[in-house]
């Protein structure tokens, strides 16, 4: 349990889940206690007003995004997180299984780590150029459940860094490893031992 001033905060429900109040830039903020205190992003930490259109302005480096914003069911996580900016992301968790598009939306961050284990996309559609150009240099996809539909996956690792890749089952590999991706030449997806 996270302690300010030596006292517990409170815990309260917020999107459906546990979260603890914590004190932050002197403004209430809100930190999941079922995983280990990632913080849960605020309306504030959004810019744009459309599904679609919310970019990530925050400077938390761990976040849970919420299943709507400003009010808004979100369906598309597209150019999320694109260029960072201002924040390198380092881990991303998502429980919206309503998510059908995430296009572009790793497109340029520059964190060298990227933590996507807790990323629901058993809904996605659309990977098209999801992790072009990331910094990071892992890609760990093992925990993905992806869907048996065709998803477009796009220069989905286009000239990205990752040189160590990892899948959940060698179907997903091989999904992973397709043309279709546009992996770079020192990327190949393997199932996790």
């Amino acid at each position: 349990m996270i302690e300010i001033n030596g006292k517990a905060p409170a815990e309260m429900m917020m999107n459906g889940q546990i979260v603890s109040e914590i004190q932050r830039n002197g403004s209430i903020a809100y930190k999941k206690a079922t995983t280990g205190g990632i913080y849960l992003a605020q309306d504030s930490d959004f810019e744009g007003t459309a599904d679609g259109d919310f970019k990530y302005i925050g400077t938390e480096t761990e976040i849970e995004i919420p299943n709507t914003i400003k009010g808004v069911p979100l369906t598309e996580h597209y150019l999320m997180f694109y260029t960072d900016n201002g924040s390198l992301i380092e881990k991303v968790v998502s429980t919206n299984t309503n998510i059908v598009n995430m296009k572009y939306l790793f497109h340029q961050t520059t964190s060298t780590t990227l933590d996507v284990s807790e990323y629901e996309v058993s809904g996605s559609k659309n990977m098209i150029y999801m992790f072009r150009e990331s910094a990071a240099t892992t890609i760990d996809l093992s925990t993905w459940v992806l869907n048996d539909e065709y998803i477009n996956m796009t220069g989905m690792f286009k000239d990205c860094s990752a040189t160590t890749g990892f899948a959940r089952t060698q179907a997903d590999a091989d999904r992973f490893n397709s043309s279709e991706t546009d992996r770079p030449a020192g990327l190949t997806f393997v199932v996790k031992p």
